[in-house]
């Protein structure tokens, strides 16, 4: 331990003692853009940032503290709103927020650290630390956690699927325990990317195993002392004091009304950093500077993960790498509690715009993009067409291209709709327009999504998905919705890996899972397969045609089976 923290320590003094890091960083490191380029942000400039969030410059709402950085060098900083309702206390550019997924660059920031130095293998089996997870074949590496391509299922789903809910408390060691229990996985690791909360928990525990200290007290001491990042830390514990820590809030059904949203949870490593806008600001800075791990550090943490058949991805270190407007950007995000944060670099213009939320009503990467739309001089995010072709294209999209259609491999329907007059994709989370890219290709340019459509007699009966982080996934075929034909299907079910019991029964007209206290109706799909606002079930029968169990597909955890109890 004292060896190993003696180590750690010395190189942090040679890296930020050694001239030649920087110069390496400069060459090898594609986060400067032009020398000579010098930026000001005039008062017009800050006009159009300060009405953006003209809502929630109130004294009577939550809001936001933004800050934009050149260089590691602050252009414009400010908050907007309350920090806390019940004190009427103003939100500041050193409020303590709660950040959600962005925290995971920091998790892999110190797994980096650990491969710098020899101490932990990034290509080794993951059960060199966890000892309790399955043995499976092929392995599972650190590598693959970083890059979301494990196959492991997602805790917050599991969780979900054991009818437990975010308001119970959960931490790290349940976690594992949890994650224990399984014994499949979504797919092989490495063939596959899907974005995973489990990978980065896994992570900060093997973190703790490799070094013996948690990821808490190493944060602290590799990273935020040297970086003077002087009130960020993780909450391993809910009930933790926390100077000048933001309160979240969500819309009370009264529109003039707040409800404070309160966090008990001590899961970390995927989110649970608490960190404010003059801290992130050091911390954006050492990707110029190199102050904290060097050239090799930045390296490591821009390098992108690639799949099992050599296909690259666009997520590297807890960071993803993307495209805004023709500019490649560097950014994470994250929304959870009530909280909303956003990370987003521009290497390729030095230039970073960071947004804190505390309310889910305000979106932090949209408020990020348009912030850098402002500053870059970039047009509005205006849609792809103008009116006239958006109404034709209505015409002919209307019998076409709308409808439902099926992923069977993650249990999940999509649904091409019009809203708004505007083709519309549903089910990945928020309705997202889709612009005609070209004939039977449709694109959604914010999110970096591309549909195309596999047309059969003038009809969409197949589509796939181009994600930003991800290959092309599997088919999605049209869905033909079909009555499940009742095969003695009551009784109740068991999952050894969630170690639940779930009572199916036939009420009526309808199928009902009874989940924890839950109660979930399933919408058939076709004959042997049925969907609930949280998973699909997909029956299974014997040889004379009886329901002998059934599998649970969800977006984060699929493949679970149950297996009917004896009558």
């Amino acid at each position: 331990m004292n060896g190993y923290l003696a180590r750690m320590m010395q190189y942090q003094r040679d890296a930020s003692r050694h001239y030649w890091l920087i110069v390496l960083l400069s060459c090898t490191v594609n986060c400067f853009g032009d020398e000579t380029e010098e930026w000001t942000l005039d008062f017009e400039k800050k006009s159009r940032i300060d009405l953006l969030f003209d809502e929630w410059n109130s004294g009577t709402t939550p809001g936001a503290a933004i800050g934009i950085v050149r260089r590691g060098k602050p252009l414009y900083s400010r908050a907007y709103g309350i920090a806390n309702l019940d004190h009427s206390a103003p939100l500041r550019t050193d409020s303590l927020f709660y950040i959600a997924s962005a925290s995971k660059q920091f998790t892999a920031a110190g797994v980096a650290m650990l491969a710098q130095q020899g101490v932990l293998d990034l290509d080794a089996d993951i059960r060199t630390w966890l000892t309790e997870l399955p043995d499976i074949e092929p392995p599972i590496t650190v590598r693959h956690l970083l890059h979301h391509t494990s196959g492991v299922r997602d805790y917050g789903t599991l969780m979900a699927l054991q009818g437990r809910s975010f308001n119970q408390y959960f931490d790290n060691v349940q976690t594992v325990a949890l994650l224990g229990q399984q014994r499949g996985g979504n797919f092989a690791p490495g063939d596959r990317y899907q974005y995973c909360n489990s990978n980065y928990v896994l992570l900060a525990e093997i973190l703790k195993r490799c070094s013996g200290t948690t990821i808490r007290e190493f944060s602290q001491e590799h990273i935020f002392r040297p970086l003077r990042m002087e009130r960020t830390q993780w909450v391993t514990d809910p009930r933790q004091p926390l100077r000048s820590r933001v309160t979240s809030y969500l819309r009370s059904n009264d529109s003039d009304g707040w409800l404070r949203f309160d966090v008990n949870f001590g899961g970390h490593g995927d989110g649970n950093l608490w960190t404010s806008v003059d801290d992130l600001f050091r911390w954006d800075a050492n990707f110029f500077d190199a102050t904290v791990g060097g050239a090799d550090l930045i390296r490591r943490m821009l390098t992108p993960g690639k799949l099992n058949d050599g296909t690259q991805l666009d997520y590297a270190f807890g960071l993803l790498r993307g495209e805004h407007k023709g500019h490649h950007t560097v950014s994470h995000g994250g929304q959870l509690f009530g909280y909303s944060a956003e990370i987003l670099r521009f290497p390729d213009r030095d230039l970073t715009v960071i947004v804190l939320a505390n309310t889910a009503s305000i979106d932090a990467s949209e408020m990020a993009r348009a912030i850098a739309d402002i500053v870059l001089g970039l047009p509005s995010a205006s849609g792809d067409h103008t009116n006239e072709e958006r109404s034709h294209l209505n015409q002919q999209v209307a019998s076409a291209f709308a409808g439902e259609f099926y992923q069977a491999s993650l249990g999940r329907v999509l649904t091409v709709s019009f809203l708004d007059q505007t083709l519309t994709l549903e089910g990945l989370g928020a309705p997202m327009p889709l612009s005609l890219d070209h004939e039977n290709r449709f694109r959604n340019a914010a999110a970096d999504v591309a549909v195309d459509f596999v047309m059969k007699d003038g009809i969409a009966e197949e589509l796939y998905l181009k994600l930003p982080t991800a290959v092309e996934s599997d088919t999605a075929r049209r869905l033909k919705r079909n009555r499940i034909v009742n095969r003695g299907l009551s009784g109740r079910y068991r999952s050894d890996e969630l170690m639940r019991d779930w009572t199916l029964r036939v009420v009526g007209e309808r199928l009902e899972i009874l989940v924890g206290g839950q109660t979930f109706e399933l919408s058939p799909l076709d004959s042997m397969h049925a969907e609930t606002d949280l998973f699909d079930i997909e029956l299974r029968l014997d040889g004379q045609g009886r329901m002998v169990g059934f599998t649970v597909f969800s977006d984060g955890a699929s493949g679970i089976e149950f297996v009917r109890d004896a009558p």
